[in-house]
């Protein structure tokens, strides 16, 4: 298993692509920041400036008309107007390097991933009643997983939060896994258009895959695959993630029973 490198041109485009979405998401933390709005009420002959707090239309007074709160109307409503004009500027330039994503090969992620990414997709449903899996209108597969209580037949928690929810995957071990360091990056979906995106570690992904190809209960195929995904991972963050420490510091961050694993199978970061 193995990794495609980009051309320079779509490393140009993938890092001009990633600069403008996180500008634009930046944009669009601001221009949230003027939701609502402020106007001028009148109550029994004096104008107040009222500020728009919620969806639900409650309000907040900012004081009775003066210099000050003029001032303060005058700069909202030209803070507003300016940082709109700059998330749509941004939006249309996004769309702009969409289109060059598009041209250059470099959209990879399947729509679906990254449009889940971008907002919550309501036509997931259960694939079976108290299932772990849910499948979208799409056909769109996603598991639910959690850490298994120690011991397993220890629960803490309920395993749903209301009836209808789909029922947890119960994995050993994958705690260490989720508790690593995030790995934050931009993904390019084949529209072009690019998401945010979540991931643990690395590092963590690739010992916990090859962590899962020594377990005896592992069907054959899947182990292979996981020794695969496991090696790819390493030569990755060895050839384009120097920052990411491939040592026994590095080894540290893992259980004892899992650095006893790597040392025997003679896996190494």
């Amino acid at each position: 298993m193995s990794f495609s490198e980009l051309s320079p041109n779509q490393s140009r485009v993938s890092v001009d692509a990633k600069q403008t979405y996180e500008a634009f998401r930046a944009a669009r933390r601001n221009a949230d920041q003027y939701a609502g709005g402020l106007c001028w009420k009148r109550v029994d002959g004096h104008e107040y400036l009222i500020k728009v707090i919620n969806r639900r239309g409650g309000t907040k007074s900012l004081g009775p008309r003066s210099l000050e709160t003029e001032r303060i109307h005058a700069e909202f409503v030209a803070g507003k107007a300016r940082a709109k004009e700059r998330e749509m500027a941004l939006k249309a330039s996004v769309a702009e390097f969409a289109g060059m994503a598009r041209s250059v090969g470099i959209n990879r992620v399947p729509s679906i991933v990254t449009a889940t990414l971008r907002k919550l997709d309501r036509s997931f449903e259960p694939v079976r009643q108290k299932g772990f899996r849910a499948v979208n209108k799409d056909g769109f597969y996603v598991d639910l997983v959690k850490q298994m209580p120690n011991p397993p037949w220890k629960l803490n928690e309920p395993e749903r939060i209301a009836a209808g929810d789909l029922t947890p995957s119960w994995l050993p071990n994958i705690k260490w896994l989720l508790s690593s360091e995030k790995f934050n990056s931009i993904v390019i979906g084949l529209d072009g258009q690019p998401a945010p995106m979540v991931a643990p570690d690395p590092r963590a992904f690739a010992v916990y895959k090859q962590w899962l190809s020594a377990q005896p209960d592992r069907e054959p195929e899947k182990k292979k695959r996981d020794q695969l995904q496991a090696l790819a991972t390493v030569q990755l963050v060895r050839e384009k993630f120097p920052h990411l420490a491939l040592d026994e510091n590095a080894e540290r961050m893992f259980p004892m029973e899992v650095r006893r694993l790597m040392k025997e199978s003679g896996f190494k970061l």
